[in-house]
């Protein structure tokens, strides 16, 4: 399918099912079109097939994302020109009328999103990213769905907000704060708070700078499929 194409069903792929609530919430998108790859590549892959295969015949990769840029902000709004690999590989977005449609209503900055299969913690980290790589920001799904696309023929897109800043180390607590179906695991975030007590500002920052991002997620998710 070309991008000029009319876009009749609309697949969309999230990380954590906080994502997937907003969504199923605020676009009137039916459940089924919305599926949660828990932050993992290969899953949003086999879930963003699945998608193409019972019908959809767009994909959008719909979420948070960590700033390699260092003039982004958290709430700040990305729609990337195309996805990279950590191996290279590359994959132009879609470049539809969603975009002119987002674009009258809201500021966002485009370039290169880099996929990756680890979580990227560390400030010397995201310096390095976005020096070798030039991506202004970081996922763990938009990869997968990119490849999917691909795969499938299908026009991809995607819609990210930044949650964390690329001069802020993530919280220890944060590394394994995701399960496989994306639900948030506060016992072992609890667990890691009494292990390491001072790490506790630093949680409750990502979570205010977390909620930026989801407050941005909101607003976008209404006018999705909206035009």
């Amino acid at each position: 399918m070309s991008d000029t194409e009319a876009v009749k069903r609309i697949g969309f792929i999230t990380g954590i099912q906080k994502e997937a609530a907003i969504l199923r919430k605020n676009s009137g998108i039916q459940k089924s079109d919305v599926k949660c790859a828990g932050a993992n590549s290969d899953r949003a892959n086999e879930l963003a097939s699945d998608l193409a295969q019972d019908g959809c015949d767009a994909l959008i990769s719909f979420g948070v994302a960590g700033a390699l840029d260092p003039t982004l902000r958290p709430g700040d709004l990305i729609i990337p020109d195309q996805v990279i690999s950590t191996n290279g590989d590359s994959f132009e977005t879609s470049k539809d009328q969603l975009i002119s449609h987002l674009g009258s209503r809201f500021i966002f900055k485009r370039g290169s999103l880099l996929g990756s299969d680890n979580l990227i913690a560390s400030v010397t980290e995201k310096q390095a990213l976005h020096k070798s790589t030039g991506s202004i920001a970081v996922d763990m799904e938009s990869i997968g769905v990119a490849q999917a696309a691909r795969g499938h023929g299908l026009p991809f897109l995607v819609i990210r907000a930044i949650s964390d800043a690329a001069d802020q180390d993530l919280p220890a607590a944060s590394y394994q704060a995701v399960d496989d179906q994306g639900n948030i695991r506060i016992g072992s975030i609890l667990l890691e708070l009494v292990k390491n007590p001072s790490g506790l500002p630093d949680l409750i920052k990502m979570s205010g700078d977390s909620g930026k991002a989801f407050d941005t997620l909101r607003r976008v998710a209404a006018l999705v499929i909206d035009y």
